[in-house]
C-alpha cells in the first residue's frame, strides 16, 4: 500500500477520502463488537498524524480493556514506515508480554 501511495492519483484519492469521511462513521458499531473480545491491544500512533489527532489513539482504551497506547513523536500516519525500528521493538515486547505463559494461543 505504501508503494502505491507514490502514485499521485492514489495520494489524491486517499486525501479526498480523508477529507470527506467523518472518522466517527461506523465507529460505534465497531466499538461494540470489539469491546466484547477481551483481547489486549497495542496502539502505536504517530504524534504528527495530519488528520487524526492523538486523542483518537487514547480513545482505544474505551474499546479495549487492556490497551497500551504508545505515541511516537517522530511519526505521522505510518509509524511503521517513519520509525520501523521503534515499532518492531514495541510490537515484539508487547507480544512477549501478552503471550508469556499462555498455553492457548488461539483464544
Amino acid at each position: 500500500m505504501f508503494r502505491d501511495f507514490k502514485d499521485p492519483g492514489m495520494r489524491h484519492a486517499v486525501l479526498r477520502l480523508y477529507r470527506t469521511t467523518e472518522p466517527a462513521t461506523g465507529s460505534e458499531d465497531l466499538h461494540q463488537r470489539l469491546s466484547t473480545t477481551g483481547r489486549p491491544a497495542l496502539v502505536v500512533w504517530g504524534a504528527r498524524h495530519p488528520y487524526l489527532p492523538v486523542w483518537y489513539a487514547h480513545r482505544q482504551q474505551d474499546t479495549f480493556a487492556n490497551t497500551e497506547v504508545i505515541v511516537l513523536s517522530d511519526s505521522g500516519h505510518w509509524p511503521i514506515i517513519d520509525n520501523p525500528v521503534a515499532v518492531e521493538a514495541l510490537v515484539t515486547a508487547f507480544l512477549h508480554r501478552v503471550l508469556a505463559g499462555r498455553s492457548d494461543l488461539t483464544g
